[in-house]
């Protein structure tokens, strides 16, 4: 991480984010100047980035994970950590939820919606549904598919296909994450619109916003081309209409889906096209409007009800009968 002990706006950063991992033994060094600290502290402090560096400390940053990670796995339960009591009751809210592969950058494009720091790049993997609430907003990530696994390969393919089928349902507004798109995307994408159209009601109707996230590209010429090849020619997006950001945003299917473009930080490309994704964004998601009860735990237990069967047979059951599902 490249930290010192001049560097304490980037601890202090990384110590509230981690706050749970490591209680209060560090506390009182965060309010001195490192200029003032003693040889004792020195090494104290030393000692704990030491730690960082080396990921000894990751800890909870999300206020609730549900540790999905495999179908297999329920057998002996999921583990579900909850920091956040908010959470284990019914709240006024919307919901929104990432999807797409792994390391795209959907864990990135939280940090923008919410301004707080989570777990991101190939060292660190959001564990099954990982969910942070933000004001009157909840956030739901995945760990992302098409990742290599230790587990067999039939399982690893039908978590992928269960948590993203489950972060669909929780949320009603489905954020998908995608880089420069393959052949095999643009299905896949029409797919999950009929799925949100299919889940949509008349008093709760569901949105898709599609973030093109071209990290890996850094001219502005390369990631026009891609906009050409990736919304305009598979999905007949047109550009949106108005001033300002508004001409950065694209959409589609006849004005239902939304895309937002990012690119590398830092380079032209991101100059030209980042503080408006993220002013897009952001402005999406202020504007959710039509507040709704939510019950963050039991919706997860319904809806992982639902769907299990799918996933699973037991020889002389009833396949379309859905189990009943414990509030506890």
């Amino acid at each position: 991480m490249g930290l010192s002990l001049a560097s304490k706006d980037n601890l202090v950063e990384i110590v509230q984010a981690q706050w749970k991992a490591f209680g209060p033994v560090l506390k009182k060094l965060l309010h001195k100047d490192p200029s003032t600290l003693d040889d004792e502290e020195k090494k104290q402090l030393n000692e704990f980035i030491q730690m960082v560096r080396n990921e000894e400390i990751i800890g909870d940053v999300y206020d609730l994970v549900v540790n999905a990670t495999s179908l297999k796995a329920i057998s002996h339960g999921w583990e579900v950590n909850c920091s956040n009591d908010v959470l284990l009751s019914r709240f006024q809210g919307r919901s929104v939820g990432f999807i797409g592969s792994y390391d795209v950058g959907k864990t990135y494009i939280i940090d923008l919606a919410t301004g707080r720091k989570y777990p991101v790049g190939i060292s660190k993997t959001t564990l099954g549904i990982s969910v942070a609430l933000y004001e009157d907003k909840l956030f739901l990530d995945s760990e992302g598919f098409s990742r290599a696994t230790r587990y067999h390969i039939e399982d690893r393919l039908a978590s992928d296909a269960f948590l993203q089928q489950m972060i669909i349902q929780l949320s009603d507004v489905v954020v998908y994450v995608v880089g420069p798109l393959q052949t095999i995307d643009v299905p896949s994408i029409n797919s999950i619109y009929q799925e949100v159209v299919k889940l949509s009601r008349a008093e709760n109707a569901k949105k898709l916003v599609l973030v093109h996230n071209f990290k890996d590209y850094t001219e502005t010429a390369d990631v026009e081309r891609h906009i050409e090849d990736d919304i305009i020619s598979p999905f007949k997006g047109v550009q949106s209409r108005g001033t300002g950001c508004k001409q950065k945003k694209y959409v589609s299917h006849n004005g239902k889906v939304e895309h937002i473009i990012f690119a590398h930080a830092s380079s032209k490309a991101g100059n030209e096209y980042n503080k408006c994704g993220e002013e897009l964004l952001m402005n999406m998601i202020d504007g959710l409007g039509g507040f709704r009860d939510i019950d963050i735990i039991k919706e997860i237990a319904e809806v992982a009800g639902n769907l299990l069967p799918r996933y699973f047979f037991v020889p002389g059951t009833d396949p379309t009968a859905v189990p009943e599902v414990s509030n506890n």
